[in-house]
Order: structure tokens, then sequence, then C-alpha cells
């Protein structure tokens, strides 16, 4: 692979495992770790698919657009975000 680790909440990795099992090993992590929703990892190099994600998070979040789903699939309010920078 291209990565020597990855850090996936449990339900991707349950998911996985089960499909792939073998592939991936568990280690539990030390406090604190925080969970962080909607990140992304691009193939170093693909600055035209990093732009296009960029140019949309900003997008989403200037027009309010990710403070709702957020709201709506969370629960409770969007945390304050960091300023977007295009």
């Amino acid at each position: 692979g291209r990565a020597d680790a990855g850090v996936l909440v449990t339900a991707i990795f349950g998911g996985y495992s089960k499909t792939n099992p073998g592939v991936l090993k568990r280690v539990p992590l030390d406090p604190p770790i925080g969970s962080y929703f909607g990140n992304w990892t691009v193939q170093l190099g693909n600055t035209a698919l990093a732009t296009r994600l960029q140019k949309w998070l900003c997008d989403a979040q200037a027009s309010g657009l990710m403070a709702k789903t957020f709201r709506r699939t969370m629960g409770y309010p969007l945390p304050a975000e960091p300023t977007c920078v295009k």
C-alpha cells in the first residue's frame, strides 16, 4: 500500500474488516484523540482533485450548507470551523 497507518472510526474499520479479513490491525490509541468528520485523503500530486474539494468545502461553508447538514446529521450545532482558504 501507500500508507503505513490510518485512523478509522469503528464503523468503517468493522465494515472493511468484514469484507477484507486480516488486512487491517486494530491498535488502541491512548487519549487524547479527537474525532473529526469529513476528512479527505487525496493522493499526493492530485492538485486538481484537492482544489475542487477545497472549493466545494469553502462554498458549502459560506452558504451554510455545511452547518445545516451537520446539525441534521449529528443532532447538534457544527463547532466553529476554521477559516476557509480557496
